[in-house]
């Protein structure tokens, strides 16, 4: 690829870019070992995860680079900044109290990433919808102490959609911090 030229009369912002923590990566290889794991699932992560095509090793290497690969990238694409979210479908393959915990931990990866190219990156905040008020709690943390803005949500979470009145903290937290929520859609799960 090409370095692009930049333009000085507006910035390139990248949207719904994807990075993983590599802890992540660790618990879905758990998840996908279980013979009762999602065939959605199963079929994008785990062939990206289990293929030793140069793609997949290429695509799986991008996703946990915080860093010097993200940026030459960014440089080689002319990209100013990236809008980052949790990879789909994020926590909402976990059971809830690891979903709870590693929400926060993939946002404190992304905070630590964001203060070290505060120019270059942004991000959303990863809430885990299999218990709502951990998620509303999370929201006011990482809009107050970590910065962020925004909230990323996959559609669905166990079969469940979030027009149901059980996520309903969820939205009330990110009206109360001006955190737009944007919906990703992931098709399994």
């Amino acid at each position: 690829m090409q370095n692009v030229p930049k333009n000085p009369d507006y910035l390139r912002i990248a949207t719904e870019e994807a990075f993983a923590p590599p802890e992540m990566i660790d618990i879905y290889r758990h998840i996908l070992s279980k013979s009762d794991a999602d065939a959605g699932f199963r079929g994008l992560l785990g062939f990206y995860m289990s293929s030793s095509s140069d793609r997949a090793r290429h695509i799986m290497g991008c996703l946990t680079d915080m860093d010097v690969l993200r940026l030459k990238h960014m440089d080689e694409a002319g990209v100013d900044m990236q809008v980052l979210a949790l990879t789909s479908p994020g926590v909402q393959v976990m059971d809830a109290p690891t979903a709870v915990e590693f929400s926060r931990q993939s946002n404190d990866f992304l905070a630590a990433a964001i203060q070290r190219h505060p120019t270059r990156l942004a991000g959303m905040i990863a809430v885990s919808p299999q218990d709502p008020a951990a998620a509303a709690q999370e929201i006011e943390r990482g809009v107050t102490r970590l910065g962020m803005n925004a909230v990323v949500i996959n559609s669905h979470t166990n079969g469940e959609y979030l027009s149901d009145s059980k996520f309903w903290d969820i939205f009330a937290a990110a009206e109360a911090h001006d955190a737009p929520i944007y919906e990703g859609v992931q098709n399994f799960v």
